[in-house]
């Protein structure tokens, strides 16, 4: 079984189905939101309960028969990147989870952690999954913005995720170069996710994406 099928506490599970035989190019690039930088218009979170009663591989199965979809995406965030709350009521600094190409809004492809598929009855790891990318020019996702939102100890959070939608990708990318914007919060997450990740593009058998 591949590895992203084994659940990790330290991530949130969520899945994507399409039809479409892009699988490289989610790899590489990741989930098109046509509805903006909302988590909630691409992607469905799973019961980590869900996870350890039935495995995450007829959680795929079930999705893919259920949404008569060939594909499920399975995307792993870690916990802190959203916006962890802790028993104290702090919330974690939160990474950005979207960018801009071409004016559509996209989920970072490096959270998507492979994808199964109905057809073949198998599963392909992505290889471009790298839980530690480089966040400079990316911005919140809606959900994040509300989550600061609604926590008054974090309003000046909420400020700064909005301040960040009326930018460009590349005023945001020269501006977090120039401020260091995400150092200090990588640093903290390093903690929690101790591994090396080594990103590159992901190259796929043409068998392997359909």
């Amino acid at each position: 079984m591949a590895k992203f099928e084994e659940l990790d506490e330290r991530y949130l599970y969520l899945v994507h189905g399409a039809n479409d035989d892009s699988v490289e190019s989610v790899f590489n690039y990741g989930i098109c939101s046509n509805r903006g930088n909302r988590i909630g218009s691409v992607l469905t979170q799973l019961s980590k309960d869900d996870i350890k009663l039935k495995g995450l591989r007829a959680l795929e199965k079930g999705f893919c028969d259920e949404n008569y979809c060939k594909y499920c995406y399975v995307v792993k965030i870690p916990k802190f990147y959203y916006g962890w709350v802790g028993r104290d009521g702090a919330i974690e600094p939160p990474l950005p989870l979207f960018y801009e190409e071409d004016n559509k809004s996209m989920f970072t492809p490096h959270l998507v952690a492979g994808v199964y598929s109905r057809e073949r009855d198998k599963v392909a790891t992505n290889p471009n999954f790298n839980p530690k990318y480089n966040p400079n020019g990316m911005k919140y996702a809606k959900e994040q913005e509300e989550l600061f939102e609604h926590t008054s100890l974090f309003n000046d959070w909420y400020r700064y995720a909005s301040s960040r939608d009326g930018m460009t990708n590349d005023e945001l990318k020269t501006f977090d170069e120039q401020m260091g914007t995400w150092r200090p919060v990588l640093q903290r997450y390093s903690r929690y996710i101790p591994e090396l990740y080594v990103e590159y593009k992901a190259v796929l058998e043409k068998e392997k994406a359909k």
